[in-house]
């Protein structure tokens, strides 16, 4: 991309994709921290923490439909 400025879509596409990716290894890296906080074992805080990411991938696509059905107030 010798001198050409990135569009913006692209980039808050980008960053968005990286902080989401981020965010699945800092929570398995917090796993110990989960499963004591929940007087769970590890294990157990890993298969908690895969139906959690399991929930947000089948309920995602509703949330982010979900407000195309709202009426807006416009002036």
């Amino acid at each position: 991309m010798s001198g050409q400025k990135l569009p913006a879509p692209l980039l808050a596409l980008s960053l968005s994709a990286f902080a989401i990716g981020t965010t699945e290894f800092v929570i398995m890296g917090l796993r110990s921290q989960v499963a004591q906080s929940l007087t769970v074992s590890i294990p157990k805080a890993g298969w908690l923490l895969r139906a959690m990411r399991w929930a947000f991938v089948s309920t995602g696509r509703s949330w982010l439909c979900s407000p195309r059905n709202c009426r807006h107030v416009t002036r």
